[in-house]
């Protein structure tokens, strides 16, 4: 998260609001007050769904910035939405071990 709060691009969130009620996905972009989100499952990282804001709940985890740069976005659209399936149950498995922690 930044210091404001906000949700930022590479935050894994949960929707809150919708039809897709409970899914998790990968923020990709962020443009207040929504932000564009991909699951690489039903929303591929090409054609990302547009939420707001308020209709999604961001989990702890976030991936590295890293992981979002030049590469991400020229490799073909199956193996970035591989990595977007990847990157979202890596953070969910971290997300589901510090609550089985406490």
């Amino acid at each position: 998260m930044s210091a404001s709060g906000a949700i930022d691009a590479g935050h894994v969130v949960i929707s809150l609001k919708g039809r897709d009620l409970g899914r998790c996905y990968l923020v990709l972009a962020v443009e207040p007050p929504f932000v564009y989100v991909a699951d690489g499952a039903y929303r591929s990282g090409r054609n990302p769904k547009k939420k707001r804001v308020t209709h999604v709940r961001h989990l702890s985890a976030r991936v590295k910035p890293a992981v979002l740069d030049e590469t991400f976005w020229t490799v073909s659209a199956k193996e970035q939405d591989r990595r977007i399936r990847s990157l979202i149950a890596g953070a969910y498995a971290e997300v589901k071990r510090e609550v089985t922690d406490v």
